[in-house]
């Protein structure tokens, strides 16, 4: 008598299961031929008694039962015992979706908690080689089945955890019974992967088989080759998200590009010209009429000049027929006297006459100086706006019949314009109106 364990119902009508108890072990057949109806207990867990003879399976070496006959004992005390624990753990909060997290997008690199000589690893190395892109993989080899397993797995987890780069871990193994896929039933891996800091993807067995780490978990994958798709950048996958980005971004300089061309064709160098020209112009006017100014201006302040110095002149003859009058004068009453005195005076005012000359011709000439460099200053900035500047600043000077060229709207087809450069002249025909 034990607990059902492995049951397989193969597609000839043979049996295959094992009976276990807390001690031992013993793989049972039963053949299609020695049953005597559907043996509807006959489940996972079940705890039966079985009537047969003990023999060797050569091929394996091993011991096993020829069931002729069984009866029912209930559900087995193990898997009592295993939902007993599911409820515990489902109560505290162990397998709380709210607590799973996601898992990277592109991993960088994974860590794997498997045999290094199981199945398992050697079907993930696959995909990882096939589909992979710039993934790493950090390996702790456990012993993934037997006494003693459970605490391998848990202490890899936990290594994991402390590897500098690990971005998730993998949980891992291959098909196999329920006693071989015992350990990830049991407490230590349980709580190991509830205290992962990193997101965990258990990969255990095939995909009806189901265990407490699979609940536990991030994110359960139905077998190993599975979980290595899951965290698999896949090579195809990314090269389409760049295809995608550089549309996008190929799109977006597109339409840039246009309004930068819209925006510059605002600024085109026909345009420029025009502006130029205007302002050139203006500048002129401004010119023009600045020395116009200045020409006026110069023979008025001269002419002012002259006439305070003519008025000078004037008052220095009066004083000198005054001072001749006085002389006569004074010369009748005391003539040497009289002399004297003229003759002192009149050097007095001959000096005051010729300082005064001096300072009139002095200013006559700085006032002179200033709007001759005014002038100057002027005449200047006149040449630098005028056209041969334009010109050589790589503009070009469009005109017809001798007048400038100010608007292009006038212009039909097939009129001949002069075009001057900077070092020579061209004739252009017009050959499109825009």
């Amino acid at each position: 008598m034990g607990e059902v364990s492995g049951l397989t119902r193969h597609n000839s009508g043979h049996i295959y299961f094992s009976l276990k108890d807390d001690s031992a072990l013993i793989r049972c057949v039963f053949f299609r031929g020695s049953q005597r109806g559907d043996y509807p207990f006959l489940k996972e867990g079940a705890r039966v008694a079985v009537r047969g003879e003990v023999g060797i399976f050569e091929k394996r070496g091993e011991y096993q039962i020829y069931v002729r006959d069984m009866i029912d004992y209930g559900r087995g005390n193990i898997l009592l015992q295993l939902e007993q624990l599911k409820k515990e753990l489902d109560s505290k909060g162990y397998f709380a979706q709210e607590r799973k997290r996601p898992l990277p997008q592109y991993p960088s690199c994974a860590g794997i908690v498997t045999a290094s000589t199981g199945a398992a690893l050697q079907d993930m190395l696959k995909v990882f080689r096939e589909k992979a892109f710039n993934l790493s993989l950090v390996l702790y080899n456990a012993r993934v089945q037997g006494q003693g397993s459970a605490l391998e797995i848990a202490a890899g987890i936990d290594a994991l955890n402390r590897e500098e780069g690990v971005e998730l871990i993998v949980v891992a193994r291959g098909g196999g019974s329920s006693e071989d896929l015992w350990c990830f039933n049991e407490l230590p891996v349980v709580e190991a992967i509830f205290r992962s800091k990193l997101p965990v993807v258990s990969a255990v067995g095939h995909e009806v088989d189901f265990t407490l780490a699979d609940f536990v978990a991030d994110v359960r994958a139905a077998t190993p080759t599975q979980a290595a798709e899951m965290i698999s950048a896949d090579r195809s996958e990314i090269e389409k998200s760049l295809r995608q980005t550089v549309g996008l971004m190929t799109s977006r300089l597109k339409h840039g590009v246009e309004i930068s061309s819209a925006r510059l064709s605002t600024c085109s160098p026909g345009k420029i010209a025009s502006a130029s020209l205007k302002t050139i112009e203006r500048e002129s006017q401004w010119s023009d009429n600045l020395s116009l100014r200045i020409k006026s201006a110069v023979p008025r302040r001269l002419g002012d000049y002259r006439t305070r110095l003519s008025r000078f002149a004037i008052k220095t003859n009066i004083l000198r027929r005054s001072l001749a009058s006085a002389g006569a004068t004074l010369a009748e009453l005391n003539p040497l006297r009289s002399l004297k005195l003229t003759a002192s005076k009149l050097e007095r005012d001959s000096a005051k006459l010729e300082g005064i000359t001096r300072s009139l011709e002095r200013e006559t000439l700085r006032q002179s100086g200033q709007w001759k460099r005014r002038l100057e200053n002027e005449l200047q900035k006149l040449n630098l706006l005028g056209p041969e500047n334009v010109l050589k600043r790589g503009y070009i000077i469009a005109s017809r019949n001798g007048l400038v060229i100010k608007d292009g709207g006038s212009i039909e087809s097939g009129t001949h314009l002069e075009l001057r450069f900077r070092d020579c002249k061209r004739i252009a025909e017009v050959t499109n109106e825009q």
